[in-house]
């Protein structure tokens, strides 16, 4: 595997990327992989994509929020654990970190998820460029 750990990194980030960039019209077949890529296959890859994203902020606010978008991102996940509830609460939590970046990326302050009655699996975003490249 250590062969292949420059494609995985590569696709990690590029399916990460994707996601935040790209219209996305199916959660699952995007957040299922990613699972697997970022807790349990290519970590270190995840957080070096996370400290670049974070890095290029142009405030430190929009820093701020970014990092607690992420802390919601993984808060709950278990690593290398494939129960059912262990990836509908990620694929949840990815749509709500991809709801969290684009709003972050206008310059607005996202809304608690509690406050803005967030369910499961809840549907598709309008395409918004974020400041990832």
């Amino acid at each position: 595997m250590q062969q292949e750990l420059p494609l995985l990194t590569d696709l990690t980030t590029t399916m990460l990327q994707d996601y935040l960039n790209d219209e996305v019209k199916c959660q699952w077949s995007m957040s299922r992989p990613l699972l697997a890529l970022i807790t349990c296959i290519c970590p270190a890859a995840y957080q070096e994509w996370k400290l670049r994203l974070l890095n290029k902020q142009p405030t430190v606010e929009r820093r701020e929020l970014l990092e607690k978008a992420f802390t919601q991102l993984m808060d709950g996940i278990v690593a290398g654990e494939a129960s059912s509830k262990n990836k509908d609460a990620f694929t949840q939590q990815l749509s709500g970190f991809r709801r969290d970046v684009e709003t972050i990326s206008k310059g607005e302050v996202p809304l608690e998820r509690a406050d803005r009655g967030e369910d499961l699996l809840d549907g598709d975003y309008a395409d918004n460029q974020i400041m990832t490249d």
